[in-house]
């Protein structure tokens, strides 16, 4: 009905009373829920613009906002307001970055953090600075990225056999990108692609073009049971 708010599968899947992490406990969950939020563009513009968009790793929250303008301006989004892209900035600092709590007078709502600031994506680094960190993500289970770069393929190369390690690494939308993980922790994961897909990708590092090869589609909900359920 026209309004009315239902589960998705997945959410049925994730949070019912038997699901898969109902309490968010495991950090994989964490990461899948990042990955739906800031992959795809249409319903957190703020999400996919920082993680797939913005050129520089450092950022204020007030250099963010006039970015974030200047982009509403030139595609033309015509119902975009200061105020609104402040209060939507403020919102994404939050789900990433924990409150701080040497101010006074602020309520215990302001000392809620988001889980998502356990992801460590974006670092205090001083001076109302903050800074997109690419690192390793030990706590980024292979099959969650897995499961990311399926939907990945879905998206974006769906009549490819092949992509190669520059994309999944550096592309908008991309697990490189949204996960902001190293260039060494990548080629690490693509090496194990074949026994998670069931040989359905493969890696292949030769002639100096480094690509993962694809077999056959690989559905991405399966990287989520073989996790969930192991």
């Amino acid at each position: 009905k026209p309004g009315q708010v239902v589960p998705t599968e997945l959410g049925k899947s994730l949070l019912a009373d038997d699901g898969w992490d109902p309490y968010l406990e495991d950090p994989a969950t964490l990461w899948m829920l990042h990955w739906r939020i800031a992959s795809v563009p249409d319903n957190c513009s703020t999400w996919f613009f920082v993680f797939n968009e913005l050129g520089d790793t450092r950022f204020t929250r007030v250099g963010l906002v006039e970015h974030l303008l200047a982009v509403a301006r030139q595609r033309g989004w015509k119902k975009v307001s200061d105020a609104s892209l402040k209060r939507d900035v403020d919102t994404f600092m939050r789900s990433y970055v924990p409150a701080n709590t040497g101010r006074r007078g602020r309520s215990v709502e302001d000392f809620l953090d988001c889980p998502l600031f356990e992801l460590k994506l974006i670092r205090d680094v001083g001076n109302s600075t903050y800074e997109l960190v690419r690192e390793a993500r030990p706590t980024l289970p292979d099959e969650i990225f897995a499961h990311a770069l399926a939907e990945y393929i879905q998206r974006n190369k769906a009549n490819a056999n092949t992509v190669s390690m520059e994309e999944i690494q550096f592309a908008e939308g991309s697990p490189g990108r949204v996960f902001m993980l190293d260039s060494q922790s990548i080629f690490e994961r693509a090496e194990r692609l074949g026994s998670l897909s069931n040989r359905g990708w493969s890696f292949d590092d030769t002639a100096g073009l480094s690509q993962v090869l694809i077999h056959r589609r690989v559905q991405p909900e399966t990287f989520l049971r073989a996790y969930y359920s192991a």
